[in-house]
């Protein structure tokens, strides 16, 4: 679809049509003390203390730290799919695009992300709709362009209650932005000196297709597919 002129991508497999996947935006603007935007994408210093307080998960209905700990917690314990001992495969570029100034504008990468991490997302995803209904779900029909898709925000939870996610995440943007030569080539700032402006987990049930969109405010989009390319078509 179509996109803003500077911002790059990183895709890691196949997506689309029933499937679910999780998308992280890596953004290095500043937060401004009187941002809106920094309750759902502050940068990675406005979240850390909230890990040692244990606290700042208020949707207005009271605090949610111990509920949101105690239901992740909970449904990994209780899941059959926990892959207790990862394969040894490692991430590895697949393939790159360049766009019509030979420039680097994707990096496919396979095992970017464990089986292990995939469960501890959708875990997260419902312990997330869960405590938090209205204000981190949206049922998003982009009208225009005839797709959409069922959207719960993660933000500042990922990096709290999946930390391993988190760290996955920068690990991987670096592999592609290396690849890519994202530094030398385009003078982008390297993924770990950034923040998250948004974590999503992505349910296309309902939908056949995303849509033109643009992530505008962003430097990077991270795309994990958690789904089995062999259950679903199209994303090619």
């Amino acid at each position: 679809g179509r996109r803003h002129q500077s911002h790059y991508f990183i895709k890691m497999v196949k997506f689309f049509q029933a499937i679910v996947f999780c998308v992280v935006i890596i953004s290095c603007r500043e937060a401004k003390a009187d941002d809106t935007a920094q309750k759902w994408s502050p940068r990675n210093k406005y979240w850390r203390h909230l890990l040692k307080e244990q606290s700042g998960l208020d949707d207005g209905n009271g605090e949610h730290f111990d509920d949101m700990q105690s239901c992740v917690r909970t449904a990994l314990s209780e899941s059959n799919d926990v892959v207790l001992q990862e394969k040894t495969a490692v991430p590895t570029i697949v393939d790159t695009l360049t766009d019509s100034q030979n420039r680097t504008v994707l990096v496919e990468i396979g095992n970017a992300i464990t089986p292990s991490q995939v469960e501890s997302v959708k875990r997260l995803a419902e312990c997330t709709r869960l405590y938090f209904p209205e204000s981190r779900f949206d049922h998003r029909d982009f009208e225009l362009s005839g797709g959409g898709n069922d959207c719960t925000f993660m933000n500042i939870l990922l990096q709290i209650f999946s930390p391993e996610v988190y760290e996955n995440v920068v690990n991987i943007a670096k592999l592609a932005y290396e690849k890519a030569g994202w530094g030398e080539q385009l003078r982008l700032r390297p993924p770990h000196m950034c923040g998250l402006r948004t974590s999503e987990y992505l349910n296309y049930k309902e939908f056949k297709r995303l849509g033109g969109h643009a992530d505008t405010g962003s430097l990077f989009t991270v795309l994990f597919a958690l789904s089995d390319p062999k259950l679903y078509q199209g994303g090619e």
